[in-house]
């Protein structure tokens, strides 16, 4: 007896291939948004990179503790945006008893967004493979919900 893949049965029914068509895309931020604007990182390590920072670990990241805390200090704004410190904006929030430190970032495909709470020696990465408005909101949530804080 001759075989017959599924595909080939669905075709033979129906007069349609059934194979996917997906090809994947290699898609990321033009050369000039690198470095940072090019990252490619795992879960994992970024947890690692993440931990760091909230455990106030220079030693792992390679840097002076004073080199730490310059990149964790934030500046001064003129226009009354958040405080923005070495990649990081620095946020307050009832919930913890210092300062905490929020990051996203996008290549327009992907979105990823990290909370580092020192306070509490957490760090809170959300990541997902879409990038709009809805994605965005939704990776907020998330992490709002993984640090028990209430929504706005």
């Amino acid at each position: 007896t001759q075989r017959i893949s599924l595909g080939a049965a669905v075709q033979n029914l129906f007069g349609v291939d059934s194979r996917p068509q997906w090809d994947p895309i290699q898609i990321d931020n033009a050369m000039p948004l690198g470095p940072a604007g090019r990252i490619h990182i795992n879960l994992r390590d970024w947890s690692k990179f993440t931990m760091a920072i909230a455990t106030n670990d220079s030693a792992s990241l390679k840097v002076t503790p004073e080199v730490l805390q310059t990149l964790l200090t934030p500046t001064l704004t003129a226009s009354g945006d958040q405080p923005y410190a070495g990649g990081w904006i620095v946020f307050q929030r009832p919930e913890i008893r210092d300062s905490g430190y929020y990051h996203n970032g996008s290549n327009t495909t992907w979105y990823a967004y990290a909370v580092v709470i020192p306070a509490q020696q957490t760090s809170i990465l959300v990541a997902t493979n879409a990038f709009h408005s809805n994605a965005m909101r939704a990776c907020d949530a998330v992490a709002r919900d993984l640090a028990g804080w209430r929504q706005p």
